[in-house]
């Protein structure tokens, strides 16, 4: 019941309650008929048509709210469909989605190599060769990535920055240099883009991507390729390269395993403040993302999302968090 309302039900219960008092007064110098006629219809009659205006007025506002707020559901609704079919349509973020789940395939074979360590049989390890193939299938993303690079996928500037950051670490990492660097040779960086690229076709006219096997099968001398002899030797050179890094611990896995994590992490605080309302979880809601740095000193709920599976009571998450931290810093 609404307060307007209990505040007309005692007003008229007042009026009615000094009916009877004056009634009462009345009575006694008049006959019954008198009172009923003289104070009981000339009073109640407008009370009674009053309370019912009101009630009448109280249930045509009530009418309205409820059709107000249906209507801003239908709008929230629309906004998400809205939102929903931007996401499906757009290239920027199918980009980045797909670049993340490569980069989670990488981290799970550096992981791998951590737990085998020492390598004993060097050049036939096959994380190793995983490592290198999802690295490459990196690269090329990349190039997707900056391609369609929009605004669709942070909702905040220093998500954008730090996700830049610890994507482009992971490639300075494993070459020892800058993707940029003019030191690196041009050559393997054009075998690197036609192999692992998806630019040839396979039998239905398609356009593929080799698969892990595939890379595998080039490695084991399998001459059943898209790449020429001297293209080959090339690729196999600059994997035998990356492995003599890997080596001689020139390759830091520690941190390469931290940035394909906070890139995960990123993108999926990103995608969970987007999709708050979808996911009915309103305290995720993107305006609550801080909207530059300093960032808080512990992981956002959102943020530990994507690391809630790991069952490690959220030590993964709080390690990556504090590694985004560094990287925001370290971001202009």
């Amino acid at each position: 019941m609404s307060a307007s309302l209990i505040i007309w039900l005692v007003i008229v219960g007042l009026i009615l309650l000094a009916v009877i008092l004056i009634g009462i007064f009345h009575k006694s110098k008049s006959t019954e008929y008198d009172y009923i006629r003289d104070v009981i219809v000339p009073v109640t009659t407008p009370a009674v048509i009053a309370l019912i205006g009101l009630i009448l007025t109280l249930q045509s506002e009530q009418r309205q709210r409820l059709e107000a707020e249906l209507q801003q559901q239908q709008q929230r609704a629309d906004q998400q469909v809205t939102v929903m079919r931007e996401i499906m349509v757009s290239q920027d973020r199918r980009d980045v989605s797909s670049l993340i789940a490569i980069d989670m395939q990488m981290a799970v074979h550096v992981r791998r190599l951590q737990v085998n360590d020492p390598i004993t049989d060097p050049y036939t390890n096959f994380d190793e060769e995983a490592v290198f193939y999802f690295f490459g299938l990196h690269q090329t993303e990349l190039v997707n990535v900056w391609a369609s690079k929009g605004n669709l996928t942070f909702p905040r500037l220093w998500m954008a920055n730090a996700f830049e950051a610890v994507i482009e670490n992971v490639v300075t990492n494993i070459l020892g240099a800058d993707y940029m660097d003019p030191r690196l040779d041009p050559k393997v960086e054009a075998v690197m883009y036609k192999y692992f690229g998806g630019t040839f076709a396979g039998s239905d006219g398609a356009k593929m991507t080799p698969l892990l096997m595939d890379f595998h099968a080039l490695l084991e001398n399998d001459k059943n390729t898209i790449l020429t002899a001297e293209e080959r030797e090339t690729l196999i050179a600059a994997f035998h390269r990356f492995q003599d890094r890997l080596h001689k611990k020139e390759i830091k896995e520690d941190d390469l395993i931290n940035d394909l994590f906070a890139a995960d992490g990123l993108v999926e605080y990103s995608y969970v403040g987007i999709f708050s309302d979808w996911y009915k979880l309103p305290q995720y809601a993107a305006e609550y993302i801080p909207p530059e740095p300093p960032l808080p000193p512990s992981p956002p709920a959102a943020f530990m999302e994507a690391f809630k599976d790991y069952g490690d009571n959220g030590a993964t998450g709080t390690n990556t968090w504090n590694w985004v931290l560094k990287m925001t810093a370290r971001s202009p």
